[in-house]
């Protein structure tokens, strides 16, 4: 059940954190279709031991973005085995990386909140 908190949340809160701490440049790569650019929070790990990758050595990310197939990315549109994100290594950095999702953390209160890899 959705209080009125989570409800306000999704209409304000969403955009506001994504316009402070948002990058505007990321690529969101669905299979078979042109890339699209949605705003995001991306958080860098350093390298870890990432167990979806059999406890393999792996440099992460973790992505939100706005739950929203007109503004961000729909749950109901993403596809695990085959989209992909294209992201900056660092902040402020030219290079970019392509990530591929390594599973869905949550998708409340109009985030979806994805681990990259």
């Amino acid at each position: 059940m959705s209080s009125q908190f989570h409800s306000l949340f999704r209409r304000t809160g969403v955009d506001v954190l994504l316009r402070t701490y948002g990058e505007e440049d990321v690529q969101y790569m669905q299979d078979g279709s042109s890339p699209r650019t949605v705003s995001a929070m991306v958080t860098r790990e350093e390298a870890a031991i990432v167990q979806e990758l059999g406890d393999q050595l792996a440099c992460a990310a973790i992505i939100r973005v706005r739950n929203d197939s007109d503004n961000g990315i729909s749950i109901s549109e993403l596809n695990t085995k085959t989209d992909r994100f294209s992201v900056r290594l660092q902040v402020g950095d030219n290079q970019v990386s392509d990530r591929r999702i390594v599973r869905v953390i949550s998708s409340a209160n109009g985030f979806l909140r994805l681990a990259l890899q």
